[in-house]
C-alpha cells in the first residue's frame, strides 16, 4: 500500500488537489468523471480528441510547464505513439524522448554544479527533477530507479544547515513510494525529536505509513493521539480524525 491508497480509503474525505490525483480517483471509481474534468479545465483543449498537434507542439516548446500538464501531455503522447498514421506515431515518440532528454540535460547540469559547490537549493532542485521523471515514467523499473536517485540526493542534505521539515517529509514520501517503510519510520521518529511528538504533519505521515503496512489499529491509535491537539487541526485533518477515531 502507498500514501495514495491511504487517501483513497477515506472515500468521502478525498479531495484531489491536482488533475492527476483527480484522474486516479476517477479510474479507481472513487470520484465521478466530472471531478477530473473540473480539475483539467485550464488544459481541456489539449485533451480533446482529435488531439491538436499544433497545441501539443506549443506546450512542448514551453520551458516552465507545470508537472500536472506534463503528466497529461505524456498520457496524450503515449496514446498517439500507437496512432495508425506513422508520422503522428513518430512525432509522439520523438516528443516523449525530447521531454526525457530535457530532464536528463538539466539533471546533468545540476549534478556538475553540485560537485563543484553543494547547496541545499541545487540538491533539492535535482532531487525534484528525478522525482518528476519518476512520476512521468510508465515503466515501474525505471520509475523506481528515478525515485532511488532522488532519495540518494536528499540523503546528501541531512546534517546540512537549513535542512527543513519539508525536506524530511519529501524524503519520507520517496521511501514510501519505494515501499521502504522501515526507513520511513526511522526518519519520522528522528523528526519528532526535533519538531515535537505532537506535530500533526508527522503524526499524519506516520498514520499513512502504518496504513500502508496494514496496521489499522496503529492508525486509529495515532488519530486518537491527534485528538489531543484537535484545536490546532485544519478542516481536512478534522474530517480524517472523525473518520478514523470517531472524535
Amino acid at each position: 500500500m502507498t500514501i495514495k491508497d491511504f487517501i483513497e480509503s477515506s472515500r468521502v474525505l478525498f479531495k484531489p488537489k491536482t488533475p492527476n490525483a483527480a484522474l486516479l480517483a476517477v479510474e479507481k471509481g472513487i470520484l465521478p468523471v466530472q471531478s477530473y474534468i473540473y480539475k483539467i479545465t485550464s488544459v481541456t483543449p489539449l485533451y480533446e480528441e482529435p488531439f491538436d498537434l499544433e497545441e501539443i507542439q506549443r506546450i512542448l516548446s514551453m520551458q516552465d510547464t507545470d508537472l500536472e500538464t506534463k503528466i497529461l501531455l505524456m498520457k496524450i503522447l503515449k496514446k498517439l505513439s500507437y496512432h495508425e498514421d506513422p508520422e503522428i506515431a513518430l512525432f509522439a515518440a520523438e516528443s516523449m524522448n525530447a521531454i526525457e532528454s530535457r530532464y536528463n540535460n538539466k539533471i546533468e547540469k545540476l549534478k556538475k554544479e553540485i560537485e563543484e559547490n553543494i547547496s541545499l537549493e541545487l540538491v533539492r532542485e535535482c532531487a525534484n527533477e528525478f522525482y518528476e521523471m519518476a512520476v512521468l515514467s510508465s515503466q515501474e523499473v525505471i520509475k523506481k530507479f528515478y525515485l532511488k536517485e532522488s532519495f540518494l540526493l536528499m540523503r546528501k542534505l541531512e546534517g546540512l544547515a537549513g535542512y527543513s521539515k519539508d525536506d524530511g517529509l519529501f524524503t519520507i514520501s520517496l521511501l514510501n513510494e519505494l515501499s521502504m517503510f522501515g526507513q520511513s519510520k526511522q526518519i519520522v521518529s528522528k523528526m519528532k525529536k526535533e519538531f515535537g511528538e505532537n506535530d500533526s504533519e508527522l503524526l499524519e505521515t506516520e498514520a499513512m505509513i502504518e496504513y500502508s503496512q496494514g496496521n489499522f489499529l496503529n492508525v486509529i491509535k495515532i488519530y486518537i493521539k491527534l485528538g489531543s491537539i484537535k484545536k490546532s487541526l485544519d478542516t481536512e485533518e478534522l474530517e480524517k480524525l472523525k473518520f478514523w477515531a470517531g472524535i
